[in-house]
Protein backbone atom coordinates (compact mmCIF):
# COMPACT_ATOMS: atom_id res chain seq x y z
CA UNK A 1 0.00 0.00 0.00
CA UNK A 2 2.83 2.39 0.88
CA UNK A 3 4.51 1.67 -2.47
CA UNK A 4 1.27 2.36 -4.35
CA UNK A 5 0.81 5.68 -2.52
CA UNK A 6 4.41 6.68 -3.24
CA UNK A 7 4.02 5.82 -6.93
CA UNK A 8 0.84 7.93 -7.05
CA UNK A 9 2.59 10.91 -5.42
CA UNK A 10 5.51 10.63 -7.83
CA UNK A 11 3.05 10.62 -10.74
CA UNK A 12 1.69 13.90 -9.35
CA UNK A 13 5.18 15.38 -9.38
CA UNK A 14 5.63 15.11 -5.61
CA UNK A 15 8.56 13.21 -4.10
CA UNK A 16 7.27 11.41 -0.95
CA UNK A 17 10.84 11.31 0.42
CA UNK A 18 10.84 15.11 0.66
CA UNK A 19 9.09 16.60 3.74
CA UNK A 20 5.75 18.30 2.88
CA UNK A 21 5.88 22.04 2.32
CA UNK A 22 5.01 24.33 5.19
CA UNK A 23 2.31 26.80 4.16
CA UNK A 24 3.98 29.50 6.28
CA UNK A 25 7.51 28.93 4.97
CA UNK A 26 9.00 32.07 3.33
CA UNK A 27 9.86 30.12 0.19
CA UNK A 28 6.55 28.25 -0.02
CA UNK A 29 5.24 29.93 -3.18
CA UNK A 30 8.66 29.74 -4.88
CA UNK A 31 8.77 25.98 -4.34
CA UNK A 32 5.19 25.49 -5.54
CA UNK A 33 5.78 27.59 -8.66
CA UNK A 34 8.96 25.62 -9.39
CA UNK A 35 6.81 22.71 -10.58
CA UNK A 36 6.70 22.60 -14.35
CA UNK A 37 3.32 20.89 -14.52
CA UNK A 38 0.15 22.69 -13.32
CA UNK A 39 -1.12 19.40 -11.90
CA UNK A 40 1.92 19.05 -9.66
CA UNK A 41 1.68 22.68 -8.48
CA UNK A 42 -2.04 22.32 -7.72
CA UNK A 43 -1.46 19.04 -5.89
CA UNK A 44 1.36 20.53 -3.80
CA UNK A 45 -0.84 23.49 -2.90
CA UNK A 46 -3.76 21.22 -1.96
CA UNK A 47 -1.65 19.03 0.31
CA UNK A 48 -0.06 22.04 2.00
CA UNK A 49 -3.47 23.61 2.74
CA UNK A 50 -4.84 20.32 4.08
CA UNK A 51 -1.81 19.78 6.30
CA UNK A 52 -1.92 23.35 7.65
CA UNK A 53 -5.64 23.12 8.45
CA UNK A 54 -5.13 19.75 10.13
CA UNK A 55 -2.39 21.16 12.37
CA UNK A 56 -4.44 24.25 13.28
CA UNK A 57 -7.85 22.57 13.41
CA UNK A 58 -8.10 21.79 17.13
CA UNK A 59 -7.42 25.40 18.11
CA UNK A 60 -10.20 26.80 15.91
CA UNK A 61 -12.29 23.94 14.49
CA UNK A 62 -15.03 25.98 12.86
CA UNK A 63 -12.68 28.34 11.01
CA UNK A 64 -10.34 25.66 9.71
CA UNK A 65 -13.23 23.29 9.11
CA UNK A 66 -14.73 25.89 6.78
CA UNK A 67 -11.42 26.20 4.93
CA UNK A 68 -11.36 22.45 4.35
CA UNK A 69 -14.95 22.64 3.09
CA UNK A 70 -13.94 25.43 0.69
CA UNK A 71 -11.02 23.35 -0.55
CA UNK A 72 -13.27 20.35 -1.19
CA UNK A 73 -15.71 22.58 -3.06
CA UNK A 74 -12.94 23.94 -5.31
CA UNK A 75 -11.73 20.43 -6.12
CA UNK A 76 -15.25 19.34 -7.05
CA UNK A 77 -15.81 22.48 -9.12
CA UNK A 78 -12.65 22.39 -11.22
CA UNK A 79 -12.04 18.61 -11.24
CA UNK A 80 -9.01 18.16 -13.55
CA UNK A 81 -8.70 21.73 -14.74
CA UNK A 82 -5.40 22.09 -12.90
CA UNK A 83 -4.63 25.65 -13.99
CA UNK A 84 -8.00 26.92 -12.78
CA UNK A 85 -7.80 24.89 -9.57
CA UNK A 86 -4.35 26.25 -8.77
CA UNK A 87 -5.45 29.86 -9.33
CA UNK A 88 -8.57 29.33 -7.23
CA UNK A 89 -6.53 27.91 -4.36
CA UNK A 90 -4.26 30.96 -4.17
CA UNK A 91 -6.87 32.98 -2.27
CA UNK A 92 -7.58 30.01 -0.01
CA UNK A 93 -3.88 29.59 0.67
CA UNK A 94 -3.63 33.24 1.69
CA UNK A 95 -6.67 32.92 3.95
CA UNK A 96 -5.27 29.80 5.62
CA UNK A 97 -1.85 31.38 6.11
CA UNK A 98 -3.33 34.58 7.57
CA UNK A 99 -5.80 32.90 9.92
CA UNK A 100 -8.37 34.96 11.79
CA UNK A 101 -7.57 38.63 11.47
CA UNK A 102 -11.00 40.26 11.49
CA UNK A 103 -14.36 39.94 13.21
CA UNK A 104 -16.83 37.56 11.61
CA UNK A 105 -19.53 38.36 14.15
CA UNK A 106 -20.26 41.98 15.15
CA UNK A 107 -19.31 42.79 18.73
CA UNK A 108 -17.09 39.75 19.22
CA UNK A 109 -13.30 40.36 19.52
CA UNK A 110 -11.15 38.26 17.20
CA UNK A 111 -9.67 36.23 20.06
CA UNK A 112 -13.20 35.23 21.15
CA UNK A 113 -14.38 34.26 17.66
CA UNK A 114 -13.43 30.57 17.94
CA UNK A 115 -15.69 30.21 20.98
CA UNK A 116 -18.51 32.21 19.40
CA UNK A 117 -18.45 30.18 16.20
CA UNK A 118 -18.30 26.90 18.12
CA UNK A 119 -21.31 27.88 20.22
CA UNK A 120 -23.23 28.98 17.12
CA UNK A 121 -22.47 25.78 15.22
CA UNK A 122 -23.39 23.49 18.11
CA UNK A 123 -26.57 25.38 18.98
CA UNK A 124 -27.94 26.33 15.58
CA UNK A 125 -26.08 24.11 13.13
CA UNK A 126 -26.31 20.35 12.89
CA UNK A 127 -23.75 19.90 15.64
CA UNK A 128 -20.98 18.83 13.28
CA UNK A 129 -17.84 20.95 13.02
CA UNK A 130 -16.62 19.46 9.77
CA UNK A 131 -18.44 18.12 6.71
CA UNK A 132 -21.29 20.56 7.21
CA UNK A 133 -22.48 23.68 5.43
CA UNK A 134 -20.63 26.74 6.69
CA UNK A 135 -22.64 28.51 9.36
CA UNK A 136 -23.27 32.16 8.63
CA UNK A 137 -24.36 34.83 11.09
CA UNK A 138 -27.68 34.92 9.24
CA UNK A 139 -28.26 31.33 10.40
CA UNK A 140 -28.38 32.51 14.02
CA UNK A 141 -31.92 33.73 14.88
CA UNK A 142 -32.17 37.48 15.34
CA UNK A 143 -33.38 37.16 18.93
CA UNK A 144 -30.36 35.02 19.84
CA UNK A 145 -27.52 37.05 18.33
CA UNK A 146 -27.09 39.49 21.20
CA UNK A 147 -27.43 36.66 23.73
CA UNK A 148 -24.80 34.65 21.89
CA UNK A 149 -22.35 37.57 21.93
CA UNK A 150 -22.94 38.05 25.67
CA UNK A 151 -22.56 34.34 26.35
CA UNK A 152 -19.30 34.23 24.39
CA UNK A 153 -17.87 37.06 26.49
CA UNK A 154 -18.95 35.31 29.70
CA UNK A 155 -17.51 31.98 28.56
CA UNK A 156 -14.15 33.60 27.79
CA UNK A 157 -14.17 35.44 31.13
CA UNK A 158 -14.77 32.19 33.00
CA UNK A 159 -12.12 30.28 31.08
CA UNK A 160 -9.60 33.08 31.54
CA UNK A 161 -10.19 33.05 35.28
CA UNK A 162 -9.29 29.38 35.54
CA UNK A 163 -6.52 28.97 33.01
CA UNK A 164 -4.37 31.47 34.90
CA UNK A 165 -4.04 28.91 37.70
CA UNK A 166 -0.64 27.19 37.72
CA UNK A 167 -0.84 23.66 36.21
CA UNK A 168 -4.58 24.14 35.84
CA UNK A 169 -5.15 21.39 33.26
CA UNK A 170 -3.49 18.84 35.53
CA UNK A 171 -5.88 19.68 38.38
CA UNK A 172 -8.99 17.53 37.91
CA UNK A 173 -10.86 19.32 40.70
CA UNK A 174 -10.37 22.74 39.13
CA UNK A 175 -11.25 21.43 35.66
CA UNK A 176 -14.45 20.04 37.18
CA UNK A 177 -15.24 23.45 38.62
CA UNK A 178 -14.67 25.01 35.19
CA UNK A 179 -17.15 22.56 33.67
CA UNK A 180 -19.69 23.47 36.35
CA UNK A 181 -19.33 27.21 35.80
CA UNK A 182 -19.58 26.79 32.02
CA UNK A 183 -22.70 24.64 32.41
CA UNK A 184 -24.30 27.33 34.55
CA UNK A 185 -23.43 30.05 32.03
CA UNK A 186 -24.91 28.08 29.13
CA UNK A 187 -28.11 27.19 31.02
CA UNK A 188 -28.61 30.78 32.20
CA UNK A 189 -27.96 32.24 28.74
CA UNK A 190 -31.66 32.22 27.78
CA UNK A 191 -30.70 30.53 24.49
CA UNK A 192 -33.17 27.67 24.42
CA UNK A 193 -31.43 25.88 21.54
CA UNK A 194 -28.55 25.10 23.90
CA UNK A 195 -30.51 23.56 26.76
CA UNK A 196 -30.95 20.05 25.38
CA UNK A 197 -27.31 19.72 24.31
CA UNK A 198 -25.56 21.77 26.98
CA UNK A 199 -23.40 18.84 28.12
CA UNK A 200 -21.91 18.41 24.63
CA UNK A 201 -21.46 22.17 24.32
CA UNK A 202 -19.59 22.37 27.62
CA UNK A 203 -17.41 19.40 26.70
CA UNK A 204 -16.49 21.03 23.38
CA UNK A 205 -15.77 24.37 25.07
CA UNK A 206 -13.40 22.72 27.55
CA UNK A 207 -11.66 20.85 24.74
CA UNK A 208 -11.27 24.06 22.74
CA UNK A 209 -9.89 25.93 25.77
CA UNK A 210 -7.40 23.13 26.40
CA UNK A 211 -6.26 23.15 22.78
CA UNK A 212 -5.85 26.94 22.75
CA UNK A 213 -3.90 27.16 26.01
Amino acid sequence: MRQLINEHLVSQGIDPKIPPLDLLAPDFMAKVQAHERPRAAASEMEHAIRRHCKIKFNGDPVFYGKLIEKLEALIRRYEEDWDALYRAMLDLQAEAATGRRAETAPGVPVEQQPYHDLLARLAFGNGEILRAAALRMTDVPDDARGKLVALTAEICRIIGGYTGIVSFWDNRFQVGRLRGDLSQAVLYSSIEAMYARYEKIVAELVTLARNRR
